[in-house]
């Protein structure tokens, strides 16, 4: 930013000066700045200043070499990491490095057009739920390479983008259960899974947590006594697949909930037979933030593992297949048929905003209507079929 001046020269004359700063030379790392005097009026400094910065910058843009988009990603990836959370950071490597790079790479980042960036956009756009996402991240990188002075413009500031579908927290088409099926799911998993199993499937039906935030539980979160359960934490994925406990999605996430009689029991009854178990190999469970779900050697259980557990049951029982986060839009939708509020609902579940909670209920009601209406329709194609059969009976 350009300051200016009035100065006295010996004589008493009165002038102006300037000065301003140009940039940071890439040749010593240092800040280039410009300092100049003798202008008669404060006009006559501003035009001069104007035109040292237009020359500089110009200059710059003649001397500069050509930086390909794979050059200014890992600039821009060394500062990024220090920003957000590491799970974060490696989610989003990973979608540069399956679906941004391989386009990019090799391309001068002054040099995308826009008629590239449009095909990207297509072409994501059938690929993946996320693409907008995935747009957004690839012209982030180079909104950074202009910062860097490596480019003007930015060709995806021009594009069309690709219609977005109304987005809830998950694709829910069909992953929920209805109020008889989620008995029936539990009835089995009471049935044929062991205590730790149950408990874990019992729990997340029961207060639709997440994934990870039910794998984070540790038995000082839970207050057995006085029925309300504490979420502060989740499990999250690291570099190299490590695992470690992070903070929750969002701020609305850290939450307290009451929860039911019956769960708080099956809790109980588990919590008994973890420390049986576990002392039975040698492994004290009353360390400080003992995790509820652990595995063997009493660390965490992997994030892939649930699935697991669930596919057992849906696959030996024929049962509808829904996933892990199944539940919770399970949850959401049964305690709004039994009367809870939204805004009940919302925090809860730990919604960053209600509008999720709605499009939630609204997406999944509406899908519950498609399979009353399919119910409907197959129940008077099978009974129409008996009546056919029950005529050619008496015809005979």
């Amino acid at each position: 930013m350009a300051t200016f001046k009035q100065y006295t020269k010996k004589n008493g004359e009165k002038l102006w000066q300037f000065k301003t700063y140009l940039g940071v030379n890439e040749k010593t790392g240092k800040q280039d700045t410009a300092d100049k005097r003798g202008y008669k009026t404060k006009k006559d400094a501003q035009i001069a200043c104007k035109k040292i910065e237009f020359e500089y910058q110009q200059q710059k843009k003649t001397e500069q070499k050509p930086h390909t988009y794979q050059e200014v990603y890992d600039l821009w990836s060394v500062t990024y990491e220090k920003t957000v959370k590491e799970s974060t950071f490696d989610k989003t490597k990973e979608q540069f490095n399956l679906h941004i790079l391989p386009v990019f790479k090799d391309v001068y980042v002054d040099k995308i057009s826009i008629i590239k960036a449009q095909k990207f956009a297509n072409d994501i756009s059938e690929k993946l739920v996320s693409y907008m996402q995935i747009i957004s991240n690839a012209s982030r990188i180079i909104k950074f390479a202009i910062n860097l002075n490596y480019a003007s413009t930015n060709p995806f500031d021009r594009i069309t983008r690709p219609r977005k579908a109304d987005e809830i927290e998950d694709d829910t088409e069909l992953n929920f259960y209805t109020r008889e099926e989620l008995n029936l799911f539990l009835d089995i998993a009471k049935r044929e899974l062991d205590s730790k199993k149950y408990a874990y499937f019992r729990t997340i039906a029961y207060t639709g947590l997440r994934k990870g935030e039910m794998l984070a539980l540790t038995w000082d979160d839970i207050d057995l006594e006085n029925k309300m359960l504490r979420v502060s934490k989740t499990l999250t994925k690291g570099k190299d697949g490590r695992l470690y406990i992070g903070s929750p999605k969002t701020k609305k996430s850290k939450r307290t909930i009451t929860i039911d009689e019956e769960t708080v029991n099956i809790l109980k009854k588990w919590r008994k037979e973890q420390v049986k178990v576990y002392a039975e190999l040698g492994i004290s469970t009353f360390r400080p933030k003992q995790l509820v779900f652990s595995n063997e050697t009493n660390e965490f259980v992997t994030l892939s593992l649930p699935r697991k557990w669930l596919d057992s049951v849906i696959t030996s029982h024929h049962l509808k297949r829904i996933t892990n986060h199944g539940f919770r839009h399970t949850h959401a939708t049964l305690l709004l048929e039994a009367g809870a509020s939204m805004k009940d609902v919302q925090e809860r579940l730990g919604h960053a905003n209600i509008q999720i909670t709605m499009n939630l209920y609204v997406h999944l009601t509406e899908t519950r209507k498609r399979e009353t209406v399919d119910n409907y329709v197959s129940y008077l194609n099978s009974s129409a079929e008996t009546d056919k059969k029950t005529e050619l009976v008496k015809k005979l």
